[in-house]
């Protein structure tokens, strides 16, 4: 994404006499018109990309807090997996080489009450073995919201 502002900028030369026909109108100012419409793509793709860094660190931060806590003050429980997939939106996404996949399991809470939670996570690529169809994980539940859970590294 870095590189569109600089692709802007080299070609503007190029791409403005043709968007507005002819001669490059100039501004009051005296500088070109390819100069302004540069800076400011320049500076909304800037922009765009800062926003959505900064909504993907929010969203990210928040929910490495909620696993913490959700860790700590969880009920523990153990599940079987059902299945082991991409994520449910579909498509490979890894972030921080940590491919995140879909996990269908079977909750039993320890107190006579079973039910399936689909679960998107991420997991190192050497322990996907451990998340095979049949194999039990240990997790936390969330006393407030039983589909709320989080698998114990």
């Amino acid at each position: 994404m870095a590189w569109v502002p600089i692709v802007i900028w080299v070609t503007s030369d190029f791409w403005t006499p043709r968007v507005f026909g002819g001669e490059v109108p100039y501004p009051g100012d005296g500088r070109p018109i390819s100069t302004v419409i540069t800076i400011t793509l320049v500076a909304l793709v800037v922009g765009v990309s800062f926003l959505s860094f900064l909504a993907e660190y929010t969203l990210s931060a928040y929910d490495r807090r909620r696993k913490k806590k959700l860790l700590r003050t969880g009920h523990p429980a153990k599940a079987k997996v059902i299945s082991i997939s991409e994520n449910s939106e579909g498509g490979t996404i890894k972030i921080d080489g940590k491919p995140l996949l879909c996990l269908v399991l079977d909750v039993d809470n320890g107190r006579g009450k079973r039910y399936t939670v689909t679960l998107d996570t991420l997991i190192p690529v050497e322990d996907i073995p451990r998340y095979q169809p049949g194999t039990l994980v240990d997790v936390r539940i969330d006393k407030d919201n039983p589909k709320n859970i989080v698998i114990v590294p």
